[in-house]
């Protein structure tokens, strides 16, 4: 499954025409993702085999996190371990008012090693994050709204996935072009000295500059204010 995982991405990163994308597990199931499967993983008996598979999937998560869409994980039911960290590669997380999230690796003797503790204390700190990743702490979602971990929660029904692709709607409005460039300006902001985040910033406005959707809206907007 992680490299059926790693195609999606391959097929994300050469999509032209998209704007966003929501990551969910199978909607008649209680689980957004339970983790790895246990039996297999114990198949991994040495260091380096678990130290490919971790560096596999950072690789993986990190290709998600720099996609020039906008991403939404749609975290219903149980999301744990490996799941767990799996929410924390979108831009944004929705809940249902089920969801449970439990990062447990401290319980199997392990800590998270596919990005996510590193994500989870940019999320919610690096005081919560001790507790969710030592304490094995299950969060709900009302915890999760309050600290960060969750941007919004929804109802849980059999059509939450819909309810998902509205949500993401607010924030797709825009052409293709301008919705990437954004995003591409908010990760050259999130990880760039800000000299070179400028830098990004400034190509990406150009580019914008005197194009034919530019030169519409400007327009459009001049007419109803002339009128």
């Amino acid at each position: 499954m992680m490299v059926d995982f790693s195609d999606v991405i391959d097929d994300l990163e050469v999509w032209e025409h998209g704007k966003g994308f929501i990551l969910h597990g199978n909607e008649e199931s209680d689980h957004f993702c339970s983790g790895g499967d246990l039996s297999v993983l114990c198949g991994l008996d040495k260091p380096e085999a678990g130290g490919m598979m971790c560096l596999f999937m950072q690789s993986t998560l990190g290709r998600l996190r720099h996609l020039p869409l906008i991403s939404v994980a749609h975290v219903h039911g149980q999301a744990v371990g490996g799941g767990a960290e799996l929410s924390t590669a979108c831009d944004f997380r929705l809940w249902t008012e089920t969801t449970q999230l439990q990062f447990k690796q401290a319980m199997l003797g392990l800590s998270p090693g596919w990005g996510g503790g590193s994500r989870l204390v940019r999320l919610v700190g690096p005081q919560k994050a001790l507790q969710l990743l030592a304490g094995c702490r299950t969060v709900t979602a009302t915890e999760a709204l309050e600290m960060g971990l969750a941007d919004d929660v929804l109802p849980s029904s059999s059509d939450s996935v819909q309810h998902a692709v509205e949500w993401l709607s607010q924030y797709t409005r825009a052409s293709v072009d301008i919705v990437n460039g954004i995003k591409e300006l908010v990760l050259a902001a999130s990880h760039l000295p800000l000299d070179k985040a400028l830098k990004v910033e400034r190509e990406i406005f150009t580019s914008c500059w005197c194009s034919p959707e530019h030169v519409e809206k400007f327009k459009n907007v001049l007419e109803k204010l002339q009128k």
